[in-house]
C-alpha cells in the first residue's frame, strides 16, 4: 500500500508542478518530458513487478526524493523569455559550410564500411555476442584504431550533430537532415544497442519542441500523424536491432511475430527494469558490497579516473570505485523477473548517488546536475553559438537518461564538456 501512495503522490506533485507559472515555455517543456518519462517508468514498474520481485517501497521513495529534487534544481525563479534568432544564424554557420559537410560525408563512407563489416559478421554471430567486440581493445571487429578513432572522434562528431539534425530539419535543410541522420543512424547500429537511437529522439524533442516550438503541444490529426511516424519509425529500428541479437539472425527468415514479441518485452524491461535492479541493490546492501560509502568516486567518476592516473604515474596504488562496481554488477547478475534471470546492466542514476552518500547523495545530486543544466541554458541564452547548443542537448539527453542509469562519470564525459566550454566562450557573438 505504501508504495501506491508514494507513487500517487508523486503522480499528483508533477501534475500540480505543471501549471507553474514561473517557468518560460521552453523549461516547462524540458521538465514535463523528464517528468513523463520518469513516471512512465515508476507506472511500468509497479505493474509489472509484483510477488518475490516487488520492488521496495523504500526505493520508490527514494526515486521520487530524486525526481522532485531534480524538479527543485531547474526551478527558475523568474519567467525567461528566449530568443534564438542568433543562435539560428550561428548553427547556419555550420550547416552551410561546404568543408565541414564534406567531412561528414567523408566519415559517413568510412562508417558505412565498418557497418558492412558488421553485417558479414552477423552471419556468423548474433548482435549480442558483437557487441563485445565492440569495446574490445585487442581484437576488436572493426580494426585496431577503431577505439581510438570512436573516442577521439566519430563520437564527438556524433554529440554535434546530435542537435544539428534537428535544426536542419527546422531550416528545411533536408540535405545536410539526410547526411547527418544517415551518420547518426549508422554509427549508433555499429555497438548493436539501442539507447543511440533514443537519444535522436530526445534531441529531436529537445530542439523542435522544447526550443523552437515547431510542434505544438495539442489534440491535433496533424501531430497525431507526426508522432505516430515517429514512433513507428524508432520502433522499427528498435525491432530490427532487437532481432539481430536473436540467435541465427537471418534477415530473410525473420520471424516477425517472435521479433515483435521479444521487442515489446525488452521494451517494457528497459524502461522498468532499472528500478527493480535499484531496489535491489538497496536491499541486498551494496553498500557493503563497495566496501561502505563512496564519498563521490562513483557519481565523480571521472576526477576518480584523474587521481588514478596520477597516483599511477608516481607509483602509488589506487583503486577506482566504478570498476568496483561492474565488477559487482557482473558478478551477481540478478533476476529481476522470469524473462530477464540475469540483468547486469541498468540500475537508474540514483544507485550512483546512492553508493556514494546514501539518501543524501539522492537528494542533493540531482539537485546539482538540475542547476548545471539550468544553467547550461542560461548560457546558450546568453551567448548565442552553436556549441552552446551542442552542449545544452548534451546534458540533457544525460538528463533524460537518468531513467537507465548513469553516464556522466568518464574522463571522456569530462574532456568533452571541458572543450564545449572553452568553444563556447572562445566564439564570437554571431551580429544580426
Amino acid at each position: 500500500m505504501t508504495k501506491y501512495i508514494i507513487i500517487t503522490v508523486f503522480l499528483l506533485y508533477i501534475a500540480v508542478d505543471y501549471f507553474v507559472k514561473n517557468r518560460s515555455k521552453e523549461a516547462k517543456r524540458i521538465i514535463v518530458g523528464f517528468n513523463l518519462l520518469w513516471g512512465i517508468a515508476l507506472v511500468a514498474s509497479l505493474c509489472s513487478f509484483s510477488g518475490k520481485y516487488a520492488i521496495s517501497a523504500s526505493a520508490y521513495l527514494l526515486i521520487v526524493i530524486a525526481v522532485i529534487s531534480f524538479n527543485m534544481g531547474f526551478y527558475y525563479k523568474s519567467r525567461q523569455t528566449f530568443t534564438l534568432e542568433k543562435l539560428q544564424l550561428s548553427v547556419n554557420y555550420i550547416i552551410y559550410n561546404k568543408v565541414f559537410n564534406v567531412i561528414i560525408i567523408l566519415l559517413a563512407v568510412y562508417l558505412l564500411s565498418l557497418f558492412l563489416t558488421y553485417i558479414d559478421a552477423l552471419a556468423v554471430a548474433s548482435a549480442a555476442d558483437l557487441r563485445t567486440d565492440f569495446f574490445d581493445e585487442e581484437n576488436n571487429l572493426y580494426g585496431p584504431l577503431f577505439l581510438f578513432l570512436n573516442t577521439w572522434l566519430l563520437k564527438p562528431i556524433s554529440i554535434l550533430l546530435m542537435p544539428l539534425f534537428p535544426m536542419a530539419l527546422i531550416q528545411k535543410k533536408y540535405g545536410q537532415a539526410v547526411l547527418y541522420i544517415s551518420y547518426l543512424l549508422v554509427y549508433n547500429s555499429l555497438g548493436g544497442g539501442r539507447f543511440g537511437y533514443t537519444q535522436i529522439a530526445w534531441s529531436l524533442y529537445l530542439v523542435c519542441i522544447c526550443l523552437y516550438q515547431v510542434v505544438k503541444i495539442k489534440l491535433s490529426t496533424r501531430n497525431a500523424l507526426i508522432a505516430f511516424v515517429v514512433f513507428l519509425g524508432f520502433y522499427g529500428l528498435i525491432a530490427l536491432t532487437t532481432a539481430s541479437r536473436m540467435a541465427n539472425f537471418d534477415i530473410n527468415r525473420i520471424n516477425y511475430d517472435e521479433v515483435l514479441k521479444e521487442t515489446n518485452t525488452q521494451l517494457s524491461a528497459y524502461v522498468s527494469g532499472p528500478i527493480a535492479a535499484f531496489s535491489y541493490a538497496i536491499d541486498n546492501n551494496y553498500v557493503k558490497e563497495m566496501g561502505g560509502y563512496q564519498y563521490g568516486k562513483l557519481t565523480l567518476g571521472a576526477f576518480d579516473q584523474v587521481a588514478d592516473i596520477a597516483f599511477r604515474k608516481i607509483g602509488v596504488g589506487y583503486e577506482r570505485a566504478i570498476p568496483k562496481l561492474a565488477t559487482i554488477k557482473q558478478d551477481s547478475k540478478i533476476e529481476i523477473n522470469e524473462d530477464f534471470p540475469m540483468w547486469n546492466a541498468l540500475y537508474t542514476s540514483n544507485l550512483f548517488f546512492y553508493l556514494d552518500f546514501g539518501i543524501v547523495g539522492v537528494l542533493v545530486f540531482p539537485f546539482i546536475f538540475a542547476r548545471l543544466f539550468s544553467k547550461s541554458l542560461s548560457l546558450m541564452q546568453h551567448k548565442q553559438n552553436v556549441m552552446s547548443l551542442v552542449l545544452v542537448n548534451y546534458v540533457f539527453v544525460n538528463c533524460m537518461h537518468s531513467v537507465f542509469d548513469f553516464r556522466l562519470y568518464n574522463l571522456a564525459d569530462l574532456v568533452t564538456i571541458s572543450v564545449l566550454l572553452i568553444l563556447i566562450y572562445k566564439t564570437k557573438v554571431v551580429k544580426m
